[in-house]
C-alpha cells in the first residue's frame, strides 16, 4: 500500500483503487496505476527489500506483476503452528 500511495496521483476525480483480497493461500495487493509526474528519485529499494525479506522468513518469491494499468504484489501466507490464533 506505501509504494502505491508514494508512487501515484491521485484525486477525487481520480482516485487511487487499492484492493487487498485473500486467494489461494496468498494475500493480493493491488492498484490502479496512474504514475506521478515528479522529479522525487526512488531508489527501488523497497520491493527489493520486502522481496530479500520474506525469502528469508518463507523460502518463497513474492510475485509481482503490472499489466492492464494494475500494479501488484502477492505473497504466501505463512503458517505458524506455534500460534494459538484459529482459522
Amino acid at each position: 500500500m506505501e509504494n502505491a500511495i508514494k508512487h501515484n496521483a491521485f484525486t477525487d476525480e481520480t482516485p487511487l483503487s487499492i484492493s487487498i483480497i485473500y486467494k489461494e493461500d496468498r494475500i493480493i495487493v493491488s492498484n490502479n496505476i496512474k504514475l506521478k509526474n515528479t522529479l522525487e528519485i526512488s531508489t527501488g529499494r523497497g520491493l527489493t527489500n520486502l522481496a530479500e525479506r520474506y525469502k528469508i522468513l518463507s523460502g518463497d518469491e513474492i510475485l509481482i506483476d503490472e499489466r492492464d494499468n494494475t500494479f501488484s504484489v502477492s505473497i504466501k501466507v505463512l503458517q505458524n503452528d506455534n500460534s494459538n490464533h484459529r482459522r
